[in-house]
């Protein structure tokens, strides 16, 4: 898997807000300020039409109109499939009507919801996590022997040791130091990979003094990611 990091940060990180593209075609949500992103990244918008979105606070989805619009100037409409669930399905129709309420009904979109299901070369798995009062969830990639899971963002909970338990790569919530009900923290990420040791983690969604706690950890088995950085995870 290629993975490029659009996105690594919290809301109130003066980075991007996380967002991952896998093999330049596939994106895990889309945050505001993402299609102006892809844009100064000069990533083409013709390879993407599959989007995972974790759950639907703003800093997660609000960019999708805009994406959707921009697929609309092409030449080839292919259709952009959106991988949610029901209530998630109803939220991104309600966003488009509200950005383009003369353009959203153009939009060439199929929505997916079932919890298990393909996307290009990967059977795919939605986990259900932990995020406070909203639902919310997590992904499992698989390809042959490779299991790379996204939590989004979560508390640490069964489902997220189930994760890390099966996945070589786990791009993981750390937002803070220490985990709340809506967050994990880095004495989260301690933990699993004391024990889960055949899991290496990649945290996400950091705010700035969680990036530079982890940073001084030194750990071999955590990878901090930066805004732009691209990795391939075998």
């Amino acid at each position: 898997m290629k993975l490029r990091f659009l996105g690594t940060g919290s809301i109130s990180n003066p980075s991007f807000s996380a967002s991952y593209l896998i093999d330049d075609k596939i994106i895990v949500d889309m945050p505001g300020g993402n299609y102006k992103n892809m844009i100064r990244e000069h990533i083409d918008f013709t390879k993407i039409n599959h989007i995972l979105f974790t759950h639907f606070h703003g800093d997660h989805f609000l960019d999708i109109p805009f994406f959707l619009l921009e697929k609309l100037k092409l030449k080839d409409r292919k259709v952009t499939n959106l991988y949610t669930f029901k209530k998630g399905k109803e939220t991104i129709k309600e966003i488009n009507k509200l950005a383009f309420i003369n353009d959203y009904k153009e939009f060439n979109i199929r929505y997916n919801i079932l919890d298990d299901f393909k996307v290009d070369r990967y059977d795919v798995k939605r986990i259900y996590v932990n995020h406070g009062s909203i639902k919310a969830c997590g992904y499992i990639f698989s390809d042959g022997n490779l299991n790379i899971g996204f939590t989004g963002d979560a508390s640490l909970d069964e489902n997220i040791e189930n994760m890390a338990s099966v996945c070589n790569y786990l791009i993981c919530d750390c937002s803070l130091e220490c985990g709340t009900n809506k967050h994990m923290g880095i004495d989260n990420i301690l933990y699993l990979i004391n024990k889960y040791p055949n899991c290496h983690i990649i945290p996400s969604h950091m705010f700035v003094e969680t990036k530079e706690k982890l940073e001084k950890l030194n750990n071999s088995k955590i990878l901090i990611p930066y805004d732009g950085m691209e990795i391939e995870l075998s």
